[in-house]
């Protein structure tokens, strides 16, 4: 302390002001900003499962890669319902569920 009141209210003042400055946009912003993260989540996983579905529908001729495209198709689905409890998603093509079941 400076021994001046003055002074150090001054200090106290400016100091509360610097801090209120920087943790009021955080506080007004912060929750918008978490809303467009999880929408930009949840178009990710809806895209990707998309992808994965449409590269299944092709025809395959490596049985490892088609378990690869599964699990990653599952692993975006289980991050999908975690954003988004009892999202719908599209079911396999019919020829991958009869490749897989055959195997």
């Amino acid at each position: 302390m400076t021994g001046s009141l003055i002074i150090d209210g001054l200090m106290l003042f400016f100091s509360l002001a610097l801090a209120a400055a920087v943790a009021v946009p955080a506080w007004l912003f912060l929750p918008k900003w978490m809303e467009s993260v999880q929408t930009r989540r949840i178009a990710f996983h809806r895209a990707a499962i998309d992808a994965i579905t449409a590269e299944l529908a092709r025809p395959q001729a490596d049985p490892g890669h088609v378990d690869r495209l599964l699990a990653q198709r599952q692993a975006n689905i289980t991050a999908l319902r975690s954003l988004v409890p009892g999202a719908v998603v599209a079911p396999l093509p019919q020829g991958v569920a009869g490749l897989r079941l055959a195997a």
